[in-house]
């Protein structure tokens, strides 16, 4: 499942980047984490969406801070590496083989 970072997604007021942080958690505790990876629909390109960042990823530019994030929360480096993309690589081989 993609971690969608659209800050209407995160938080209907108050979107940050813990609390993204706090979606990964709790999807890693759900379905493990070996199923979640990075979906993050960074709009800030798009006409109109300009103002919709997420405060603390407003762009690709600021992507470390999830690492830095999930380090500061205590993960595992292999569950960081799946979230970044390892995972979406296992499932994308096993269905395209």
């Amino acid at each position: 499942m993609g971690l969608n970072a659209c800050p209407d997604f995160v938080h209907p007021s108050a979107p940050s980047l813990d609390r993204l942080l706090d979606h990964a958690a709790h999807m890693s505790e759900v379905m493990g984490p070996g199923h979640v990876g990075l979906g993050l629909d960074l709009l800030e390109y798009l006409p109109g969406y300009e103002d919709k960042r997420l405060p603390g990823l407003a762009d690709a530019s600021e992507a470390p801070a999830i690492t830095a994030g999930l380090l500061a929360r205590g993960a595992s480096e292999g569950e960081i590496r799946g979230l970044l993309g390892e995972n979406w690589l296992h499932m994308w081989r096993r269905v395209l083989p």
